[in-house]
């Protein structure tokens, strides 16, 4: 997924207004539809059509500023109100998205091979923290003051890299990243010191990392035994648990998100089945072709 296909996704073809944008290159965009500003320029390219699923390529950081952002990634629900934020992970899985009427949001995109570099850095603590804590999509909230104040830090970045050289766009994009991955990372450890003191059920903990090891290793092992030995309980107390949690069986939950990942590859065009098949650690296609009929009603 590039950046244009990003903006397409979860821009403008959900946004109403005008969008406007900045790109370094291949590595970041941010684009919003906030306001016009004078000498603001609008996109007027052509985006490709989308179908869902697809698997995301950038780091995306979704701002709402008003209105209202419903989004489903890697099998969760997830909604985005007024003054919250919205990460997701390049590699995750985007099913849907929908943005109510009037909705007013920031969109930055990152190139994650572009944040694995700068992680490696001498100033990357906060990156490194912030991407190797945080393997699902990750919602931050803020206050209103610091709401203002990331959107201004946005619209100046824009200002800035409008009126730069080329020569200076990798040094100021290393700064901003710097500077918006500390914020992320504050807010979201005030968000998870305020969640720790939530009660969740033995069944709400044992999904949770069920549904990220799916995630992880579902192309390496798909048996329910296999997530049971990995919380050290039996596949009998297990499989008890996440029904009672989600009202799914762990078989279910598991062939659904195989079903999201090879769905992802193929309309990716990229890939034959063939390939597919092999990608998601099936012994053949025929194997493939045979557990995506009988879970979809359709081949591949």
């Amino acid at each position: 997924m590039n950046s244009e296909e990003i903006i397409g996704a979860i821009g403008t073809n959900y946004l109403q207004g005008g969008v406007s944008m900045v790109w370094v290159s291949n590595k970041f965009c941010l684009l919003d539809n906030l306001e016009p500003r004078p000498g603001e320029e609008g996109f007027s390219g052509v985006l490709p059509k989308l179908r869902f699923p697809l698997k995301v390529r950038l780091t995306v950081c979704v701002f709402c500023r008003k209105g209202r952002i419903d989004l489903r990634i890697q099998q969760k629900n997830y909604s985005v109100f007024p003054g919250s934020i919205i990460v997701i992970f390049g590699g995750q899985i985007l099913e849907s998205v929908y943005a109510e009427e009037g909705s007013k949001v920031i969109i930055v995109g990152i190139n994650s091979e572009y944040i694995m570099t700068e992680i490696r850095g001498r100033h990357g603590r906060s990156l490194r923290q912030w991407v190797l804590h945080n393997q699902d999509p990750a919602t931050v909230s803020m206050d209103d003051d610091e709401a203002e104040n990331f959107e201004k830090l946005c619209q100046s970045l824009k200002f800035i890299m409008k009126n730069s050289g080329p020569d200076t766009a990798d040094g100021i994009l290393s700064g901003f990243t710097y500077i918006f991955a500390s914020l992320l990372l504050k807010w979201r450890k005030r968000d998870v010191e305020t969640e720790s003191g939530l009660d969740y059920s033995r069944e709400k903990e044992v999904l949770v990392r069920f549904q990220n090891d799916v995630h992880n290793f579902s192309r390496k092992d798909r048996t329910v035994g296999f997530y049971a030995r990995r919380q050290c309980v039996s596949e009998k107390h297990f499989s008890r648990l996440i029904k009672k949690a989600s009202g799914q069986k762990p078989l279910e939950i598991i062939r659904e998100y195989v079903v999201l990942d090879a769905k992802s590859l193929l309309l990716s065009g990229k890939y034959s089945v063939k390939q597919v098949a092999e990608l998601l650690g099936f012994q053949n296609h025929s194997f493939f072709t045979r557990f995506f009929r009988n879970s979809t009603g359709k081949t591949p």
